[in-house]
Order: structure tokens, then C-alpha cells, then sequence
């Protein structure tokens, strides 16, 4: 009977191990699975602009004083961008965030096409929030399509003011003061837009018409402060508020895409001072 019993402990105690040994294989067994699991998240979850910058623009491409295409065409919009020096110097200078936003009061069978080319009726903002070794600014560059009899003073759309409203705190920027002899911040252009009119047989038909469409631009320095603020703005749609040298006021959205950027661009330089470079 002792015999029977020790052979019965035995017997238990083996059973035990094997149950034991087996309960630890799986228990490692679903560590690792579950390990892998995290490690599979972990990667879903990591925000995919994560990369501080997501290409670059030559400095020169961003010289306006001589005009700039119609919505700034060629431009990389919502974009961490890197200043590059010039067109012979690679040097990484600083970064930018370009934007831009349209309108189109006269759309051609129900479309709006603000962007496309310049028309009667459409008009663009462009904007460009910059971080580099001279500081921190954003430029504003507007744009309007306008026919030749409607066109009079074009410096009166020259932006002047900027205000808007970040986590309920109102910020304000006035253009930089210019310079004696600086040279004209507004500009115009012609183009030719096609439409239809009535002939002399009250029939629709196509023509071509000139036009011309007028551009202004100006500079607002920014702050650490300012900087701060933009960096810490909510990553949603943000309405400025632009007063014109001729006092009207325009309201503009800036896209949540470049919003959600200003972090990265004016993480490059938070002083907002010049650097040496």
C-alpha cells in the first residue's frame, strides 16, 4: 500500500511537472505573441508625420519681388519644407509651411476652379510661415483676377494687418515698416480668359477676352511668443483676419494641414532670432 502510494505522489508529481512545463511553454508562447502584438500597434499608431520635414524648395523660389505665378503653381503646399540657401548652395537654411487658399464667385457650369488660372471673379491667398537663420515670419501674398476696367489702385490690396485667434488668445502682427526706396509690394498682369456671348444672331459663342489680374504681397515678423502660440495651435482649420492698406477686411481660413506643420517648421529656429548660419 505504501508502495502504491508513493508510486500515486509519484505519479502526480510527474503529471504536475508535465502540466507545469506546458503552462509555461504557453504562457512564453503568448508573451511573445502578445509582445508582437504591441510591437504591431506600436507601429499603427505612430503618427505618420512623425519626419520633421517632407522635402525641400530653393531659397530663390521663394524671392515674390518680381511676381509669382497664379496660386503660386509649382509650390508644395501643406508641406514641412527645407530652405535651401540658393539655386549654387544646398546649405539648409530654414524650413517653411506654404498655404493657400481660393475663391471663384463666377463658376463655369456649377464648378469652382479658384486655382486653375486666373479668371473674373477668382481670388487666391497664399501664404508662407517661415522659420529660418534670420528669424521668423510669414509673408501674405494675394491674388485677383480682375477684367481691365475694374482694375484702379493695386497697392490698396496690399496686406497690412493680421489677427487671428489661437487656444482663445488673440494674436496681432503689422506689416514690416518699409524701408525709403523699397521697392512696390503690388504688381499686375495680363491674361486672356475665354467666355461666351450672344452674336448678332442672339447665338452663344465663344471668345476670347483680356484681363488682368493684380498681386500683393507683405511680411510679419513673428516672435518667440507668437512662434510658441503657433506651435501649440490646435490641429483644425484657423481663420485669420487680413486688413488691406485700404482698410477693408478679409477673412481667410489656414488649413489644418498646415496648421497641425507650424510645430515643426518653427521648431527650427524658437528664438526667432538671427543665428549664424
Amino acid at each position: 500500500m505504501q508502495y502504491f502510494g508513493n508510486n500515486l505522489i509519484a505519479y502526480h508529481f510527474v503529471t504536475m511537472m508535465q502540466f507545469t512545463t506546458s503552462f509555461i511553454q504557453i504562457t512564453k508562447s503568448k508573451l511573445s505573441y502578445a509582445a508582437a502584438i504591441v510591437s504591431l500597434i506600436s507601429c499603427a499608431i505612430s503618427p505618420v508625420n512623425a519626419q520633421v520635414t517632407e522635402g525641400v524648395i530653393n531659397g530663390d523660389n521663394l524671392v515674390t519681388i518680381n511676381g509669382i505665378p497664379w496660386a503660386a503653381d509649382g509650390w508644395r503646399f501643406s508641406k514641412v519644407l527645407e530652405i535651401q540657401r540658393d539655386s549654387i548652395d544646398s546649405t539648409v537654411v530654414g524650413r517653411v509651411v506654404l498655404d493657400r487658399h481660393g475663391e471663384d464667385s463666377q463658376p463655369i457650369l456649377g464648378i469652382r476652379s479658384p486655382f486653375a488660372a486666373p479668371r473674373p471673379g477668382r481670388a487666391v491667398l497664399v501664404s508662407a510661415w517661415s522659420s529660418n537663420n534670420d528669424g521668423c515670419s510669414v509673408e501674405l501674398i494675394l491674388q485677383i483676377a480682375t477684367t481691365p476696367d475694374q482694375v484702379n489702385n493695386v497697392n490698396l490690396i496690399t496686406p497690412t494687418r493680421l489677427d487671428m485667434m489661437i487656444n482663445g488668445q488673440r494674436i496681432t502682427l503689422n506689416a514690416v515698416e518699409d524701408a525709403p526706396g523699397v521697392v512696390d509690394r503690388s504688381a499686375s498682369f495680363p491674361y486672356v480668359y475665354s467666355t461666351t456671348v450672344n452674336n448678332q444672331n442672339n447665338e452663344r459663342v465663344s471668345v476670347n477676352l483680356p484681363g488682368v489680374w493684380v498681386m500683393a504681397r507683405h511680411l510679419f515678423v513673428i516672435d518667440a511668443d507668437v512662434a510658441r502660440a503657433l506651435s501649440n495651435a490646435p490641429a483644425q482649420d484657423i481663420p485669420i483676419r487680413i486688413t488691406l492698406r485700404n482698410l477693408s477686411p478679409v477673412t481667410i481660413p489656414i488649413g489644418e494641414n498646415t496648421v497641425e506643420r507650424w510645430s515643426r517648421v518653427y521648431s527650427y529656429n524658437p528664438s526667432c532670432t538671427p543665428v549664424s548660419s
